[in-house]
């Protein structure tokens, strides 16, 4: 076979593909088409039998109202596929700092003297969380954030959160009757960077700090607590005092 010869067939076989690719996507193109055609006669056949509704959607608000709509999808879209963390604090425990505070102040506190819990105090608070993810979507949690607040004064403040538990430790002891130190389960650390799944509880304890407070002022106080998730959605945990216990939380004992 000459060379034309085989140009002419190659030529044939490609004219011969592209004819059938193109009859394809015409075959799609013409029932996308007729699909269209029959639903532009219904639209315009609603048109015509709501005559009100027609002079609507010849109006700009249908536009504005169109939008909205399409917003409030993406939100509820996005409002469905977010995290969801519930919870409650079950355990809660404060103590002053005595780093920075004075002995005199420490000693008016010790024998309780008049005016012994309305001296400003530094301190540390404890509080243990648990809580679950109750969404389908795997989140990790970033942070917790704390506010105290009285109703009588109309007052807020937020705390302060750490990973850094210093020397403090649970007072317990040993089968033999002896004093020993057990570590705080630290919630942060423990689940950092870890994916939480739907339906699997978790608990731990974090710590916050809270600056020149009255003793007074933090016994009338109400605490809110939220989890942070890496997408900052907060959740806020529920917080009941009669189902917070009280841990025996305390410095680490000298070697």
């Amino acid at each position: 076979m000459s060379y034309r010869g085989e140009v002419r067939t190659v030529r044939h076989a490609l004219r011969v593909l592209g004819w059938g690719f193109l009859s394809l996507v015409s075959a799609q193109t013409l029932v996308a088409l007729i699909d269209w055609s029959t639903r532009w006669e219904w639209f315009n056949q609603l048109l015509l039998d709501h005559p009100h509704f027609a002079s609507f959607i010849r109006t700009p608000f249908s536009y504005i109202v169109l939008i909205a709509t399409g917003f409030a999808f993406l939100f509820l879209e996005r409002k469905v596929k977010a995290p969801r963390f519930v919870g409650r604090i079950t355990g809660l425990e404060g103590h002053p700092d005595t780093a920075t505070s004075s002995m005199a102040l420490m000693f008016i506190e010790e024998k309780k003297e008049p005016g012994w819990n309305e001296h400003p105090i530094n301190w540390h608070w404890f509080a243990k969380v648990t809580f679950v993810n109750e969404s389908e979507t795997p989140a990790t949690i970033e942070a917790v954030h704390v506010r105290m607040k009285w109703r009588w004064k109309r007052k807020k403040i937020m705390a302060k959160c750490t990973e850094d538990f210093g020397e403090f430790v649970f007072a317990g002891r040993d089968p033999n009757g002896w004093p020993k130190d057990d570590e705080i389960p630290n919630l942060l650390r423990k689940l950092e960077g870890i994916p939480l799944t739907h339906g699997i509880g978790h608990d731990g304890w974090v710590h916050f700090n809270v600056p020149a407070m009255h003793r007074k002022d933090m016994e009338t106080s109400k605490i809110d607590f939220w989890i942070v998730d890496a997408m900052q959605g907060k959740h806020k945990l529920r917080s009941n005092d009669s189902d917070i216990e009280r841990a025996k939380i305390t410095k680490r004992l000298p070697r």
